[in-house]
């Protein structure tokens, strides 16, 4: 099979023959589509022999968790990046997923654009993503859950009320990165100001220890 070079390349999966072919339509005008599977055992196969830069697949029957099927692709294809679909508001499976090494966690209710979207980032990188429909179905709990550990380390400063240039030097990283973990943290706490994510810290105890915790 002839791959075009310029697009991101892009494994499917889905236990639905008209899912599959409906995740097909969606992503194909804006990634090449290297392969599609509705077999747990044929997605890890795929992945080691095609080398995908991203996997989008719902949790396939062969797995017992989105992590066991993180677990087994990235041992396949350590290069991939990918994105779990799911039917189910799970917050924990979400948290479980990400944890074990997924780039995106989504809903199959979000839309075509906010997939395409999705891909797009975790191609350029970025990892964490979890569906916003996440922080209505689990709480906002379940959401701080499932922050990396440096993330809660600047959020737990920017709630003692340091500035960006203090979160640098504790941390020792850029003040534009201090920036960029602010709007990660914006976006996936869905909240609008700094005054919402320091009430989000307070009500879940996070202040203290911040300047020792470990990325």
């Amino acid at each position: 099979m002839d791959h075009d070079h310029t697009r991101t390349h892009v494994l499917i999966g889905d236990v639905f023959r008209i899912c599959l072919t409906g995740l097909r339509k969606i992503l194909e005008s804006d990634f090449q589509i290297v392969g599609a599977t509705r077999d747990g055992q044929e997605l890890v196969r795929l992945a080691g022999e095609l080398k995908p830069e991203v996997v989008v697949s719902e949790i396939l029957t062969q797995f017992s968790t989105a992590d066991e099927m993180a677990r087994r692709i990235l041992a396949a294809s350590q290069s991939s990046r990918i994105v779990v679909l799911t039917g189910h508001r799970d917050a924990w499976s979400a948290r479980e997923g990400i944890r074990a090494g997924a780039a995106a966690y989504l809903l199959k209710d979000e839309t075509p654009q906010e997939l395409i979207g999705t891909i797009r980032a975790v191609a350029r990188g970025r990892s964490g993503i979890i569906s916003p429909s996440f922080v209505e179905a689990g709480g906002e709990s379940e959401t701080v859950g499932v922050l990396t550990p440096r993330q809660l380390q600047v959020l737990r400063l920017m709630a003692e009320g340091r500035s960006r240039k203090e979160i640098a030097a504790i941390v020792e990283i850029s003040i534009r990165t201090v920036e960029f973990h602010k709007c990660e943290l914006m976006r996936r706490l869905a909240v609008r100001s700094n005054a919402e994510l320091v009430a989000l810290a307070v009500r879940h105890r996070l202040l203290g220890s911040a300047a020792s915790s470990a990325a």
